[in-house]
């Protein structure tokens, strides 16, 4: 009766406590904003909020299993009333000897005294079975991206090809890529330039096998990509995100993520590569300092360029920018971009930018907007046809 009773609240309450932790979470991480924009106060009020609802809660919780805890020891008590009450009778009336009484005793304390724990393991029991149930629900969710049985190891890349790419979200039914086709093969760079939110990220995410196409092909070396295993696809690319995630572990745990075999001389060198070790050996702890939530002790540039390091060090044979540089200084991004030429050297690469000048070099330039390609070709063609590049590439320029 009180796993009955009390779960619900006790349910209630641990979703309310994770709102609670999610909320102080979120404002330790973004504290420079916070003061920033002086919302401390009103940061503050949400949190003193969440709080009293927190403690209502537990208060209504607390409320039902003392209310549940009262009658269990008024039943025990009256119980044992009766008992005695009986056994007394019999007594007197010479119906039990004191040797029966006595037995009778101990057999009631035995009896009481092993219900209330019995009571508690059903209980706790039934937590169990309630959390093995959620991570049940959570286990037979099904991935979006599922091997063939038939499924091949991807042994090299040579070439990536789009062929009428169309693609919306499972959960949307606007579509974010329409009709998308272009091919890339070894030594050469595509650039993805265009408005915000126009599907270039998303366009990155079917390259790397997070989503399968809803509608046309994504081919791998002329084949079909879902004749490959999606880890062996991955394994032969690198990214280097614009939101660069990291864990709060070492600096070097962070790096070696993309090659744990590697050694530490080919750690030095992604490093030097991506003028990440100057900054990494200043660190307390140098490159065993860790790095706290998502990387939070590094500034934004510090943190590109330990992702850039870790791209280096994976060797990939397809890389991924996502403004790769944006978070860093003139200065820094031309140093950068030398260990960036020096890492697509031979290499396929895929690189979203809104700075054009850093893909005039590219080999095929796709501008994207509305989840359409509406131009395609080399920088000077581009500039020359008049288009959105040519716009984009102008304003820039003055």
């Amino acid at each position: 009766r009180k796993k009955q009773v009390s779960r619900p609240h006790r349910m209630e309450a641990r979703v309310m406590l994770g709102k609670l932790s999610g909320q102080i979470t979120e404002t330790v991480q973004n504290l420079t904003t916070l003061r920033a924009f002086g919302g401390e106060a009103h940061t503050l009020r949400a949190h003193l909020r969440l709080a009293d609802e927190n403690r209502e809660v537990r208060m209504r919780q607390h409320r039902v299993e003392w209310r549940y805890n009262t009658w269990v020891d008024l039943a025990e008590g009256v119980g044992t009333v009766l008992v005695l009450s009986v056994v007394a009778y019999q007594a007197l009336n010479g119906a039990i000897t004191v040797g029966g009484i006595v037995l009778v005793a101990l057999y009631l304390q035995q009896v009481v005294g092993n219900l209330r724990p019995m009571a508690t393991f059903i209980d706790t029991t039934g937590e169990l079975l309630s959390t093995c149930e959620h991570m049940l629900a959570l286990l037979a969710v099904e991935p979006t991206v599922k091997d063939r049985p038939d499924a091949q190891v991807l042994e090299t890349l040579e070439s990536v090809e789009f062929r009428g790419v169309s693609f919306h979200y499972p959960a949307h039914e606007q579509m974010v890529l329409r009709d998308v086709s272009f091919t890339i093969r070894k030594g050469q760079m595509l650039a993805l330039v265009g408005p915000s939110g126009t599907g270039k990220t998303t366009l990155v995410k079917l390259l790397l096998r997070l989503y399968d196409p809803t509608g046309g092909e994504v081919l791998i070396n002329g084949r079909d990509v879902r004749e490959f295993t999606a880890d062996s696809v991955r394994a032969h690319m690198g990214t280097v995100m614009q939101d660069v995630a990291l864990f709060n572990d070492s600096l070097t745990a962070n790096v070696l993520m993309a090659s744990p075999d590697a050694t530490e001389g080919e750690l030095a060198n992604s490093m030097k590569l991506a003028h990440a070790d100057e900054f990494a050996r200043q660190l307390p702890d140098g490159y065993n300092t860790l790095v706290g939530e998502r990387g939070v002790k590094l500034s934004g540039g510090q943190k590109q360029r330990v992702a850039i390091a870790r791209a280096i060090l994976k060797q990939p044979g397809l890389v991924v920018l996502d403004e790769a540089t944006s978070a860093l200084d003139s200065a820094s991004e031309r140093q950068v971009q030398a260990g960036l030429t020096q890492l697509l050297r031979g290499r396929m690469a895929v690189v979203i930018a809104h700075r054009l000048s850093t893909v005039a070099a590219a080999d095929l330039i796709l501008v994207i907007k509305n989840g359409r390609v509406i131009e395609e070709g080399h920088h000077a063609e581009l500039v020359a046809r008049g288009g959105l590049y040519a716009k984009l590439f102008k304003l820039q320029s003055s």
